[in-house]
């Protein structure tokens, strides 16, 4: 290593040995460059081991929804990463469910090849792989919030004290809608979650790529789905806001359109990190930030705003809600920048939005502001600040009742909320959300339950946390505690939603791909299923980083979330006889008429 210092920072630097599938042994992890960037001119030796038997069981954790009466299947790949010839791995299964092993087919039932009286992989050569097949079957009587965890240990007939395990976790899910993009495929997606049924639709084609998605639900039914798309003009790069409408079952209601166009920009500009809300009259408000770069390396930091009616059409702004004309460099003191831009409708049918104003002099510094429009577009509170501590940031806001909307925040690296009255008055001031450990950088979400209690939730670095508020806004229970599964760090982006059960479903992103953990909470602060992966990619998963990643979901009275029927007389036909139409519909989308 040479000279790894840049103005005084310095960089994140991940030194280590890895193998094709990217399991590695690290000697320094880019967490800790702090203290251990190394030193120049030297070099690191990593020695293999004796020659022995081995094993290698991948992936190590799995996790998927399930339905009463289904059968999950999970494949994984066992691999002779011995150094002693060939190997016969047998495998054993612990599991509350039942579990049954197959090849990769999914349909040959693995056997016991070497009449040890345990299922077997069959005699694998040195340095070879095979893929088997765990199907773990969900007893028919399960309801939301049951869970298992199967256990698959793969075991070396050369040396019995070789062995590797895996964990695959099954749940049956709570009701709720999810946006993400998975670079696999690079679609704008929703997942359409139901205890008997997943459904995942896609808003635009593959190879989309946006970012920074928010999705809300609007008084129809419909979801109001938002994101971030990059690219150039001329020579300009810009970031513009794209939304679409879909309907309740994932359909397109309108399709995507452009919130902000930057194709005639004279400098780099940049619309980041929408936020949105839907007001019971139907108005749609959003709320994002712009940043514009020049030439001499110089940015400039606003906070916007604009309404559109319940069919997506601009009705108010944008409306530079900051005006802040300052320009300067990164380093340059003084100079505010203005993120986290978040917004809630009260039940009034106002919009309360709150940003993050920081200065860097010459430390970081970071305060919460806030604002109030109406459906028309028109200030009903100005902007002010809610914070002068310079240590508060993040902010999200969420609606309540009685006009009121509660912000949470994080300060000093701790989480704390608000509750603010729609003509933009303090209700609650800022209190304390009861943990006492310093939590990550990302924000803290809240929603209110059914119950009438609220429930705020965020990522840690090892897994999740969640308080409980009761109806008077005050703190009645937590934090309470779950780790991701598999050592999974970095948790962000956590977004929680309720059902009519007043459950508390959490979803974050975590790990080197991305992938999207779920747990679910009651209001006591139970943890009813303990965290596990919802979704995981081999490429990346990008979902919301401002607790917009979920919305509550259900389906209409009679639609089982599988199929539905529905027939409709079409016409009278002659002798006295009627064409009946028959639809089979999978969420809205037609599979057999």
């Amino acid at each position: 290593y040479h000279t790894m210092i840049y103005n005084d920072w310095r960089y994140y630097a991940s030194i280590g040995i890895e193998d094709i599938d990217g399991n590695g042994l690290g000697y320094m992890d880019w967490g800790n460059y702090w203290s251990r960037l190394p030193s120049s001119n030297k070099a690191v030796r990593f020695y293999r081991p004796a020659p022995s038997a081995r094993v290698k069981l991948t992936p190590t954790q799995q996790g998927k929804f399930t339905q009463a009466g289904a059968a999950q299947s999970f494949q994984m790949d066992v691999r002779n990463t011995g150094d002693l010839g060939a190997d016969t791995y047998d495998l054993a299964t612990a599991s509350a469910w039942p579990v049954t092993l197959y090849a990769a087919d999914g349909v040959t039932p693995l056997t016991d090849t070497d009449s040890d009286s345990a299922i077997d992989t069959g005699s694998l050569a040195q340095g070879s792989t095979v893929t088997i097949t765990a199907k773990v079957a969900t007893p028919g009587g399960a309801v939301v919030g049951n869970a298992n965890s199967a256990i698959i240990t793969a075991r070396s007939s050369v040396n019995t004290s070789k062995s590797k395990t895996a964990t695959l976790q099954s749940a049956v899910p709570a009701p709720f809608a999810q946006v993400y993009d998975d670079y696999a495929d690079g679609a704008m997606s929703l997942n359409l979650i139901q205890p008997s049924a997943q459904v995942m639709k896609k808003a635009t084609a593959d190879g989309y790529y946006g970012s920074s998605m928010a999705v809300a639900l609007a008084p129809n039914g419909n979801f109001v789905y938002l994101w971030t798309k990059y690219h150039w003009t001329g020579s300009m790069s810009v970031r513009e806001i794209e939304y679409t409408l879909l309907d309740h079952y994932g359909n397109t209601v309108r399709a995507v359109s452009k919130l902000t166009d930057n194709s005639g920009a004279g400098v780099n500009t940049y619309d980041y990190s929408p936020s949105v809300a839907v007001a019971p009259n139907g108005t749609i408000g959003v709320a994002w930030y712009r940043r514009l770069y020049n030439s001499s390396g110089q940015s400039n930091y606003n906070i916007y705003f604009a309404a559109l009616d319940a069919s997506g059409n601009l009705t108010s702004g944008p409306t530079n809600l900051t005006n802040n004309a300052i320009w300067g460099t990164w380093d340059d003191p003084n100079i505010p920048r203005f993120y986290s831009p978040t917004i809630a409708a009260s039940d009034d049918n106002r919009f309360i939005l709150s940003w993050e104003k920081s200065i860097s002099n010459p430390s970081y510094t970071g305060n919460i502001w806030y604002a109030v429009r109406d459906t028309n577009g028109a200030s009903v509170f100005a902007p002010a600040a809610l914070t002068s501590d310079n240590a508060s940031y993040t902010p999200v806001i969420n609606s309540l009742t009685g006009g009121k909307v509660i912000l949470t925040l994080k300060n000093d690296l701790k989480p704390y909320y608000a509750v603010i009255n729609s003509n933009g008055s303090i209700s609650k001031p800022v209190s304390s959300l009861g943990a006492t450990g310093t939590i990550n950088n990302y924000p803290i979400d809240a929603v209110l339950l059914p119950n009438g209690k609220v429930a705020a939730a965020w990522a840690t670095t090892t897994g999740v946390q969640f308080s409980i508020l009761n109806s008077a806004y005050a703190l009645e229970s937590g934090p309470f505690s779950a780790a991701n599964p598999n050592s999974e760090d970095w948790g962000g982006g956590l977004s929680v939603t309720t059902d009519t059960d007043s459950h508390v479903i959490m979803i974050w992103a975590a790990g080197d791909n991305g992938n999207l953990f779920y747990a679910l909470g009651d209001s006591a602060g139970a943890f009813i299923t303990p965290p596990m992966f919802y979704k995981q990619s081999n490429t990346w998963i990008n979902t919301s980083y401002n607790g917009q990643g979920n919305v509550p979901y259900s389906l209409p009275v009679g639609v089982d979330g599988v199929a539905s029927l529905s027939a409709s007389l079409v016409g009278g036909q002659p002798g006295g006889n009627a064409l009946v139409g028959i639809q089979t519909t999978n969420h809205g989308a037609a599979i057999a008429t």
